[in-house]
């Protein structure tokens, strides 16, 4: 059985959406939650308050997302980097949890980001932390695939940001 939620209500946790062209990375899952399969990067918001306790944060989305990315694939970026996709809360549109963990008392809210960097940067990536090894797949292959929690809806939102980015007009089009 998976760890339990460490607060009631609400666990905030970041999940990223790392890109190089139409590449996404991965991680295969090394903890007792969904052991084994590919999910994306990420991990809970560190908490001022002790287990049991509402959560506190104490640190911001940003800096936990920066966290978490280093922790799991050795990958270093600036918070400035990190584009903001939708709250994931749950219940998820099927109407089940976001994580196996949850129960009535606790569940999981997740503050997505993407992130776009180039073809070397994601090649360098390496497995630490919580993440038994580290992958890359066709972003589209990852929105169909994915099944840990809700991470291929946050690969899906990751998409339609990347789209609108690209056609947004520059200040010379203007």
């Amino acid at each position: 059985m998976p760890k339990e939620l460490f607060h009631p209500g609400a666990n905030h946790c970041v999940d990223l959406v790392v890109v190089a062209d139409d590449d996404v990375l991965l991680i295969r899952r090394g903890g007792k939650a969904g052991h084994g399969e590919w999910a994306l990067p990420g991990g809970f918001v560190n908490s001022k308050t002790q287990k049991g306790e509402p959560f506190i944060p104490s640190e911001t989305w940003t800096e936990a997302a920066v966290r978490e990315l280093k922790e799991e694939t050795g990958l270093i970026v600036n918070v400035s980097e990190l584009t903001a996709l939708p709250t994931m809360k749950s219940p998820r549109r099927d109407r089940s949890p976001r994580d196996p963990r949850e129960t009535a008392e606790a569940f999981t809210v997740s503050h997505p980001f993407l992130i776009q960097v180039d073809r070397q940067k994601l090649n360098t990536a390496k497995a630490g932390d919580d993440a038994k090894e580290v992958g890359i797949s066709k972003l589209y292959e990852a929105a169909k695939n994915l099944r840990f929690a809700d991470h291929n809806e946050i690969t899906e939102n990751a998409m339609y940001e990347l789209e609108r980015m690209q056609d947004k007009p520059t200040p010379l089009d203007v």
